[in-house]
């Protein structure tokens, strides 16, 4: 804001009563409060009774044309300007009055008619060039729309400038000033403009004025008649894909940046960062409309998209007032700014939502917005905006755009507004008409258009509830839960939640306790404002400061209306991932913004403070008056509402906090809040997914999650090349892929108009399950592949079965063991094959163990593969594996010869299935997975949704009934409705959670580029910690921090499980005799082989681990972290570090982290 903020001389009271959108917003004009304006369509008369308001010729209130009088205004305040001496109207502004409800003060304002403006002579008919009628447009009357008769409402007709828009000012103010500080030179650069449409248009036009190239960049949703106007001044037109999050390297606004970085001769416009843009309304519409009105002007309304209309406008006039003119900015709904301004929220947390008004209000904040220049806001649906389009074409003759009919709705509804606050004052009100509605002939002035949009007279607005939802005040009285229990103290044997009414109350008080707790502050709000040299990526949620390697994205403030375009995508949420290394390769990750906690000057909240049983059961009997126990005093008696609140806060504080950036401890972590809501809403419906009847939401949903998991893990690799971007009814993420696959024909694309079983059917052949954990999973895979090989099993039992032999590796998780003792197979029939340094099955080792079984026997029907083991990550040869599974088939008990089958091959990817969401990530560790029988995928682990959320699927449809069905009676009657549709004979238990619903409502907030971004961020976030340690093992430092080598990378990283010994300085000289932490080439080795270390120095080393997590937990009584330790392959105790997800991380956290475990761990 510097440009706007010289032109204020030093002293002026800019702020004066306006001191932003926190400060008092209390001065005349009746505003205050005025943000909770959320009424209907207004009432489209043609005029207000007993009115009658000519709309001729003299209604175009024309200013002094001279251009040297225009000129002079446009210096600023201080210049000399004949219309702005008229001293009866300086001495009525200075001594008017502030309170407009004073209906005492005497009315100094003159009503402003038009036959009161002296006709001016009309302009030179040459006006030189197309650049030098830039501005100076006509105000048009549109009082007879006013809602009250005190109050005049005047518009800029700013499609009346060249290009039928009102950025024709900014660009050729940006452009000019360019040139003056020598950035620019015609026939040398060439001028990148990212826009929504209208101010390409401009910056083509100045651009053939001048003599410069230029390239514009817009997106889909661009209108046509933008396009071909941008296009006709003969310069480039890249038109980017629409619905893409603000972070997006292929974003419409970061391809200027990137086009801008990669030619030295291109120059970026940056329109919402440039202050040249509010300079440029400062210095022009500002004085334009303080002459026309002849300083009469009281209110100025006009919405922001860059916001340098009513940033720099409204600095003018406030300055030229001495802060009596009042601004009032319009937001649409789906729009941030009215969130960030009338509810503070602030701009992290900031979520958009898609609109259909183009050309105003944005996802983020831009920085050429200032709202300490504005006084209030109200709230604009996309059917209120377009309606008033239709009534300025039909009562005034203005064919205008989006943007004009959400301005001058606003000044209708302020008209109503300072109407009944003080009837007796003259108000006027001008605002602008930003563009023409020629640019919109095919969609605001198109009645299928508006019908298939909903902004027809006779049908609901589309947006009401959303925008009602969005004005309401943020705190609702309700009566508190102490108010409640006084009433209740008298009724000692009744429960306290015995009415509707308390019952009501202590829910709505626990779930905000939950949500406290889920969205706590001091763990996961980011420091978007702090400076310093960082490589975290400074997201577009935020002006985060610092020499950071991304850019600042704007985001398209001309977003669909699209129920997959995800509000977590940018770093609005409370638990985005923190980014500073490479997700998307190459750069740092834009879509994240920095972590709280990479400031050395925040404290780390505790993860947990590890306390006793006896001091548990303390705290709940100091602070909730209650014991633990249920046994004595007839389960602990009816506690009253407010002990059982003070007991759910003893609870989460005595829990180790999951969400906590540095819970890095287990292979889940804190959840997602999309998954959290998801998972309250299906508690709260409290039914079971077993019959359509009782569950048919659930039912559908649970379908179609299974559809999408399965198209998901059967695409081809190589086929998947990129994420889908969310478009309005677009193919699912792989639909593309399949359609193309060799093992099928090609299928059927979902739509609008398929019902949801063609939906389903576009999926590959497959079955699933959402089942209670990955252990069940992957016991549901084995008994599909024992179903295989003898089919009669389940009704036979295990007398006179062949011997069926399993096989997985030595790094697997440890449920297949119990699942054989479960199923009767027995553990010794589950072989342990030999796996290799990183953690990998060997495959050479796996064969020799087929062929041992076959030699002594026995069936091999089942071999287990893991995607990411539990400890080191490791992901085994899928495609070596399916081969070795092919080759040596087996004939089914009671089937022929010629009926042969291959061993069942089942994937493990409870803790790496996140790793199909990325094409490159998945072509480097899963590559194969897609060819085996069945798979676990948990997405409670890295997709962190509420535990539990486990999947079985399995590319056979058909085999989970066939396998499990009992047809119990009561439940699955073969005559009742939807029949086809029930779930529960499928599964090996009656009951089963809804734990699809909270993954389908997250991947309808993230969509599957979100899921994509985040698993990519974290897999950078664990390469990242790798680099840190190798670094220090070279170098003995990393960014700064001295380490001496005593970090040591135990096991090769594999997916994000990161293993490290630390060693405790007493022991580095004697260590370092045995061992080899640099090769040949001063490159660090990783892992660092301990072989010929003395069995006493790996006994030492073996202790550390465990001594410095007690003291992480307890000793030091900070709990500043949760990390695992364990011992592997022979190796002694070394930290195992896994990261579940990336919230709040960043490079510099996890250095804090290391820097603490060497405080704690020195004197070992």
């Amino acid at each position: 804001m510097s440009a706007v903020r010289a032109a204020v001389p030093p002293g002026s009271s800019k702020g004066g009563a306006l001191r932003g959108p926190h400060g008092s917003r209390s001065r005349g004009g009746g505003l205050s409060g005025f943000h909770r304006l959320h009424a209907s369509n207004p009432d489209r008369s043609r005029g207000a009774p007993g009115r009658s308001v000519d709309l001729g010729e003299e209604s175009l209130l024309s200013q002094n044309s001279e251009r040297e009088t225009s000129a002079a205004a446009s210096q600023g305040p201080g210049a000399s300007s004949s219309l702005e001496s008229d001293e009866n109207v300086d001495a009525e502004r200075s001594n008017s009055k502030i309170n407009t409800n004073d209906t005492t003060a005497e009315n100094t304002q003159t009503t402003l008619e038009s036959e009161s403006v002296p006709q001016t002579s009309p302009p030179p008919f040459a006006a030189g060039n197309t650049g030098a009628v830039v501005g100076n447009t006509p105000l048009l009357d549109l009082s007879r729309l006013s809602k009250a008769e005190n109050v005049k409402i005047l518009a800029k007709m700013e499609f009346l400038n060249p290009t039928g828009s009102i950025k024709d000012r900014i660009a050729l103010h940006m452009i000019s000033r360019a040139e003056s500080e020598g950035k620019i030179k015609p026939g040398v650069t060439t001028i990148v403009a990212s826009t929504s449409g209208n101010t390409g248009c401009s910056v083509a036009m100045v651009c053939a004025l001048k003599g410069y190239d230029y390239i514009v960049i817009t997106s889909k949703k661009c209108s046509e008649e933008k396009r071909g106007s941008m296009r006709a001044f003969g310069g480039q037109v890249i038109i980017a894909d629409d619905g893409l999050a603000a972070d997006h390297p292929e974003h419409y606004v970061n391809l200027e940046s990137t086009l801008c970085e990669q030619n030295e001769n291109y120059f970026g416009i940056d329109q919402y960062e440039n202050q040249h843009n509010p300079e440029a309304y400062y210095t022009s519409l500002g004085p334009e409309i303080w002459q026309q009105t002849r300083g009469r002007v009281t209110h100025f309304v006009a919405g922001g998209s860059t916001g340098g209309t009513v940033t720099g406008t409204g600095a003018y006039l406030k300055h030229v007032s001495d802060n009596q003119v009042q601004v009032l900015m319009p937001d649409p709904v789906g729009s941030v700014i009215f969130e960030h301004w009338a509810k503070h929220v602030p701009e992290n947390e900031l979520q958009a939502s898609g609109y259909k008004v183009e050309g105003v209000g944005k996802d983020s904040i831009p920085g050429t917005l200032d709202l300490s220049f504005v006084d209030a806001m109200i709230s604009v649906t996309d059917k209120q905006s377009i309606q008033m389009c239709q009534t300025l074409s039909s009562t005034a003759g203005a064919l205008v755009g989006g943007s004009s009919g959400l301005n001058v709705y606003a000044a209708v509804e302020l008209s109503k507004e300072l109407g009944r606050q003080n009837p007796s004052r003259e108000f006027t009100i001008v605002t602008v008409l930003p563009d023409s509605g020629l640019k919109y002939l095919s969609k605001i002035y198109n009645q299928t258009w508006c019908e298939e949009n909903g902004f027809m007279d006779d049908e609901c607005d589309p947006q009401d509830e959303v925008n009602r939802s969005r004005c309401r005040d943020t705190a609702v009285p309700r009566a508190s839960a102490t108010e409640v229990d006084d009433d209740l103290a008298a009724e000692e044997n009744k429960s306290p939640l015995f009415s509707r009414e308390v019952a009501n109350a202590f829910l709505k008080d626990a779930a905000d306790i939950l949500t406290e707790y889920a969205a706590a502050e001091d763990v996961h709000v980011v420091d978007d404002t702090s400076g310093g040299n960082s490589n975290s990526g400074n997201g577009s949620g935020g002006g985060g400061g610092g020499n950071s390697n991304s850019n600042n994205s704007n985001s398209n403030n001309e977003q669909e209306d699209n129920d997959e375009t995800s509000p977590l995508l940018s770093s609005s949420s409370y638990n985005a991932p923190i980014v500073s290394t490479t997700a998307l390769g190459g750069g740092t990750n834009p879509a994240f913004p920095r972590a709280k906690l990479a400031d050395p000057a925040t404290p780390i909240p505790p993860v947990i403070t590890l306390a006793s049983p006896e001091e548990i059961d303390a705290a709940y009997r100091e602070r909730a008056s209650m014991s633990l126990s249920l046994l004595a005093n007839g389960g602990g008696g009816s506690h009253t509402t407010d002990k059982l609140l003070e007991a759910l806060k003893v609870t989460l504080d005595m829990s180790a906090r999951t969400h906590h950036p540095l819970f890095l401890n287990q292979l889940y972590s804190g959840v997602d809040p999309i998954g959290l809501a998801g998972e309250w809403l299906t508690a709260a419906t409290n039914t079971n997914v077993h019959t359509y009847e009782v569950a048919p939401v659930f039912t559908l949903i649970e379908r179609e999650v299974l559809a999408k998991m399965a198209s998901i893990w059967l695409a081809d690799p190589d086929e998947v090349t990129s994420v889908a971007k969310p478009t309005t009814n677009r193919k699912s993420s792989f639909q593309k892929f399949l359609s193309s696959s060799e093992a099928a024909d090609p299928m059927p694309t979902p739509s609008a108009e398929n019902s949801l079983d063609d939906a389903v059917a576009c999926a590959p052949p497959h079955d699933g399950l959402f089942v209670p954990g990955g252990s069940i999973s992957n016991m549901y895979g084995m008994l599909l592949a024992r179903h295989r090989a003898d089919p009669e099993y389940v009704n036979r039992g295990a007398y006179g079965a062949p011997r069926l032999v399993a096989f997985v590796s030595d790094q697997a998780h440890y449920s297949f063991s119990k699942t054989a003792g479960v199923m009767g197979l027995g553990r010794d029939n589950v072989w342990s094959v030999e796996s290799d340094a990183s953690g990998a099955m060997i495959p050479d080792a796996l064969e020799r163990s087929i062929e041992k079984a076959v030699a002594e026997g026995a069936t091999p029907f089942f071999v287990g593969a893991t995607a990411a083991t539990t400890v080191m990550g490791a992901f085994d040869p899928f495609v070596s594996i399916r081969e070795i599974c092919d080759r040596h088939s087996f004939t089914p008990a009671g089937a022929s010869e010629d009926e042969r089958v291959p061993i069942w091959m089942h994937v493990d990817a409870a803790w790496g299935g996140m790793y199909f969401m990325s094409p490159k990530l998945r072509k480097q560790t899963l590559r194969g997975a897609e060819r085996a029988d069945s798979l676990t995928w948990n997405p409670h682990k890295m997709m962190n949704m509420p535990l539990t959320c486990s999947v079985i699927l399995t590319r056979e449809p058909g085999s989970l009934q066939a396998m499990n069905a009992s047809n119990a009676a009561y439940l699955f009657q073969p005559d009742k409705n939807f029949v086809e549709y029930d779930l529960g004979d499928r599964s090996i238990q009656c009951g089963r959670k809804a734990d699809a619903f909270k993954l389908w409502l997250a991947w309808k907030a993230k969509g599957d580029l979100g899921w994509c971004l985040e698993v990519e961020h974290v897999n950078a976030l664990g390469e990242g910690l790798e680099r840190m340690i190798m670094d220090q093992q070279a170098t003995s430092s990393v960014a700064g921090c001295s380490f001496e080598g005593r970090f040591l990378m135990a096991t090769p990283r594999s997916c994000t499980n990161v293993c490290f010994w630390y060693i405790p300085p007493r022991l580095v000289g004697e260590l370092d005799m045995h061992i080899v932490t640099v090769d040949s080439m001063g490159e660090p080795v990783s892992p660092v082989s301990l072989v010929g270390v003395p069995d006493e120095l790996r006994s030492e080393i073996d202790g550390v681990a465990p001594k410095i997590k007690d003291r992480m937990q307890r000793m030091a009584g900070d709990g500043s972290a949760l990390i695992g330790f364990q011992r592997n392959k022979g190796l002694p105790n070394f930290f195992r570090l896994v990261l579940p997800g990336g919230k709040g991380l960043s490079d510099e956290v996890l250095l804090r982290m290391l820097k603490r475990m060497d405080e704690l761990g020195k004197d070992l």
